[in-house]
């Protein structure tokens, strides 16, 4: 009986959620969000409002609709009284995550939005470089272009000043006029959404998955680490690309996917580097379970949680909390959120279903002094991502470290 009541719940939460991105008028049934400016004016630019609820059987959080808000009001529609964490996002402003702890129809919040300031650095890993030479997809050239079209105007609408990112397979291969410069074609595409400056660690192809920064900002004392794990992790050798914006030290990261001894010292590596700054994070896709998570998952949860048919395997995160790290997440929520699916065997299952929760594989790990600059974290689960990649995108703002 207990799991009708839960698949009533989740259908009730589907047809409240907006999948179309547009504002929407919720009627009697609306609780409204009123978007407003330090002056108490309604912002008018486009504040991109993404609204999940809590699992309580999970302690997790799920999509509940997502809007872009123009009008400085957005209804959203509610039939019962419920717990609500709201995102909002506008390139002028600085972004505000607030927790609604009973939100009701005919009842109103507001979120004010101060000034931009600091940087906003985002995650994301894209899935085979969006699609390249992907097997599964006859006209995959056509269909990559597509998702990175997509991407860029997507991403303008969070408009992060640095990005870190993971499979980058697309990328690497140079420009007419530049070809033997790796970075030159990634470049390109980055300055489609406002970035000047951007790097790659290797050449891509359908087997590489490269890691890459871009950002608004100049990037400098730039470092291609390759770490010396194969045979291991075989042709997928990672290693992690450095690199200094704005008074923080970046390393974009993706661990093996192929072994777990292989994360452990690829994690080491990178926790002895970033532990021996004073603000920096090492950002990317772990492929690692965190006893973070486990401790903010309801009891019981976490066996139900398994993307691998193998028990927990804490050891790379463990190396970062061991150097003393911190999860920026968890500095501003108390719920657990996915970052990706979870599979059981061949079978993949949504994160929103009665038995899975999905993984939180992807991470932002900051030092003691940069999390202290952190107000502001959030996993983006919205229709546009659900469809865009097998990640969902991660950001974080930050106070200027300068």
């Amino acid at each position: 009986m207990k799991y009708l009541y839960y698949i009533l719940a989740i259908c009730i939460l589907a047809g409240c959620s907006s999948s179309s991105g547009e504002e929407e008028g919720g009627g009697r049934d609306a609780f409204v969000v009123r978007i407003l400016d330090g002056n108490g004016s309604p912002v008018t630019e486009n504040v991109r409002l993404d609204v999940y609820t809590v699992r309580e059987d999970f302690n997790s959080l799920v999509p509940y609709a997502d809007y872009d808000v123009t009008s400085g009001t957005a209804e959203i529609t509610v039939y019962r009284p419920t717990r609500l964490i709201v995102t909002a996002v506008a390139s002028s402003y600085n972004p505000v995550r607030m927790t609604v702890d009973n939100a009701v129809a005919g009842q109103s919040v507001d979120i004010v939005l101060e000034p931009r300031s600091g940087l906003r650095i985002m995650e994301y890993n894209v899935d085979y470089g969006w699609g390249y030479q992907d097997p599964a997809e006859a006209d995959w050239e056509s269909e990559s272009a597509r998702r990175k079209a997509s991407f860029v105007q997507w991403v303008k609408k969070y408009d992060p000043d640095i990005i870190t990112f993971c499979e980058l397979n697309c990328f690497g291969f140079g420009t007419e006029e530049r070809p033997d410069d790796i970075d030159a074609d990634f470049q390109e595409f980055a300055r489609q959404y406002g970035h000047s400056y951007a790097s790659i660690r290797k050449q891509g192809g359908r087997n590489s998955f490269p890691t890459g920064i871009s950002s608004r900002y100049p990037l400098s004392d730039i470092e291609k680490v390759e770490l010396q794990t194969a045979p291991q992790t075989g042709y997928r050798v990672h290693g992690f690309l450095q690199a200094e914006c704005e008074g923080v030290t970046l390393i974009a990261c993706h661990l093996s996917s192929q072994d777990a001894t292989t994360r452990e010292v690829e994690a080491e590596e990178i926790a002895k580097r970033v532990s021996a700054e004073e603000y920096a994070l090492c950002s990317g896709d772990m492929n690692s379970d965190s006893r973070e998570d486990l401790a903010h998952l309801a009891d019981g949860v976490w066996p139900n949680n398994r993307w691998w048919n193998s028990p927990p395997q804490y050891g790379p995160i463990d190396r970062y909390l061991d150097a003393g790290l911190e999860d920026s997440y968890y500095l501003v929520s108390d719920y657990f959120q996915a970052t990706c699916s979870a599979k059981n065997g061949d079978e993949l299952y949504d994160f929103s279903t009665i038995s899975m929760t999905g993984m939180k594989v992807d991470c932002m790990m900051m030092t003691p002094s940069l999390a202290e600059k952190c107000d502001f974290a959030a996993i983006i689960q919205t229709s546009q991502t659900r469809r865009a990649s097998d990640h969902f995108p991660y950001m974080v703002h930050l106070d200027s470290v300068r």
